[in-house]
């Protein structure tokens, strides 16, 4: 009898990674953080939104027929952008134009990285 791996559902690992992310926040004050905890939120934002951008385009007929390398650059550049967008949001450097940008570069980057033959 062979023992299978337990395997974490993957909805249950987007709810702690996203209970996590408030979690941290009002629990700790930034003015007292060192400077690396600084960047947790915004990992925690990024990995939420990368489990969840791929476990959504595994389910997704548009992305049926991908590899695995092209299925997880498209969901690691869908959790880029809004990271970004929150990084420039905590800097006040964030405009409409930018915004506007950014899901025209996320749909422009889906649509070349579904028709590329580099990520085989």
């Amino acid at each position: 009898m062979t023992s299978q791996k337990r395997k974490i559902p993957v909805a249950g690992l987007v709810i702690a990674l996203y209970a996590a992310l408030p979690l941290f926040l009002a629990s700790t004050n930034p003015q007292h953080l060192p400077l690396p905890l600084l960047l947790v939120p915004f990992l925690l934002l990024f990995i939420a939104l990368f489990v969840t951008a791929f476990w959504i385009g595994g389910h997704s007929r548009f992305l049926k027929g991908l590899t695995l390398r092209k299925k997880i650059a498209i969901a690691g550049f869908i959790a880029l952008v809004p990271m970004m967008l929150a990084v420039f949001q905590s800097l006040h450097q964030l405009t409409a134009r930018d915004l506007l940008i950014a899901i025209a570069l996320i749909v422009g980057v889906i649509f070349y990285i579904s028709r590329a033959d580099f990520l085989r």
